[in-house]
């Protein structure tokens, strides 16, 4: 044990079925600087029918034991499956950050293909690359919200022109440099959290949008700065179903006439939650995407012109 417990890097690691690991990695991200995940070849669980996967979250520093092990059993409660075992451990001194962001496999969501900095192999023919370094951001396009968001992007971009995108609550500002890359549009993206903002205005300029991508350190919708750009034609959202109830208003405020919103991760029956609040504000399903646990919601703002159920 080293003289200062409290330096360097910690890890904590849990095994889930695939379809729990997005909800797990998000309720441990308030404490990541980064995450990895490694698929479990059948041969190391015989006895479990289950796609196991081991997640591996890295904190800058002791993670409160009580408050993960309360937090694992909320989550494993909601998903319906048995707490995991989680192992909390320090790791020996090294660039741990970089090494998972080394094990990171790229990630296609229809046309588009999100990669790091570290990848070096070749892009699919016809696809859209986005290089994506989230570090202690969230968004990597590995997470089913993200996903979701990404495939509800591309199939509105091959339908729908589009002059001018909302992304609440960036993160990496992977949603953001997918809409300016699929639409060539403005795109004004908020987050709380400045440590984002830094991350999105980085990974928008590698990208080649940072003229078109403004990200704004900003409460949601709520600041002049946002409004300014109002109306907007496309909102995307990937938040919590809490959050996103609240501002289904502010969303209706801010978006033109027949525009879209596309909200994601919704766990479970907090779809029907956000769909009913946002049907209040004059809002109609389109599309409904469900990935593992999570629904993504692609609605738009006024009256249906196809009142076919959405599927």
């Amino acid at each position: 044990m080293t003289d200062r417990p409290d330096s360097g890097l910690w890890a904590i690691e849990l095994t889930v079925p695939l379809t729990a690991l997005a909800a797990f990695e998000d309720a441990l991200s308030p404490w990541a600087v980064a995450t990895a995940e490694f698929e479990l070849h059948p041969a190391s669980n015989p006895l479990s029918p289950a796609e196991l996967w081991r997640l591996q979250v890295l904190t800058a520093a002791p993670p409160d034991r009580r408050a993960i092990t309360d937090l694992a059993r909320a989550t494993a409660a909601a998903l319906d499956i048995p707490l995991p075992v989680l192992i909390v451990h320090r790791l020996p001194d090294a660039d741990w950050v970089a090494r998972t962001n080394r094990l990171l496999a790229p990630v296609r969501a229809g046309r588009l293909f999100v990669h790091g900095t570290h990848h070096r192999g070749t892009r699919p023919p016809g696809a859209v690359s986005l290089c994506i370094d989230a570090g202690p951001a969230a968004g990597t396009g590995r997470h089913e919200p993200t996903r979701g968001c990404l495939l509800a992007l591309d199939r509105l971009a091959r339908r729908q022109a589009v002059r001018r995108v909302l992304d609440i609550g960036t993160g990496s500002g992977i949603l953001a440099i997918a809409a300016a890359r699929l639409w060539h549009a403005p795109v004004t993206a908020v987050d709380l959290d400045p440590t984002a903002v830094r991350v999105a205005r980085a990974n928008a300029a590698r990208n080649g949008v940072r003229s078109l991508v403004r990200v704004v350190e900003a409460d949601g919708v709520r600041t002049a700065r946002v409004r300014r750009d109002a109306p907007y034609d496309l909102v995307v959202a990937n938040l919590l179903s809490g959050p996103l109830c609240v501002m289904a208003a502010d969303v209706r405020r801010v978006l033109a006439p027949g525009g879209i919103a596309v909200l994601a991760g919704l766990l479970g029956a907090q779809q029907a939650e956000v769909l009913a609040a946002y049907r209040g504000r004059g809002f109609h399903l389109v599309r409904r995407i469900v990935l593992g646990a999570w629904t993504t919601l692609v609605l738009r703002r006024g009256p249906s012109v196809n009142r076919r159920a959405a599927r």
